[in-house]
């Protein structure tokens, strides 16, 4: 499976579909006006 972590600066928008996700990667991804879909 694939986890994304939040590390660094997101200045695109961007629709993910992970296993995980940190939640500073989700908030800094949602902030940026993308989405994130845990499967």
């Amino acid at each position: 499976g694939v986890k994304v972590l939040g590390n660094g600066d997101l200045n695109v928008k961007l629709t993910v579909k992970v296993n995980k996700v940190s939640e500073a990667a989700k908030s800094a991804i949602e902030a940026a006006g993308g989405t994130v879909e845990v499967i």
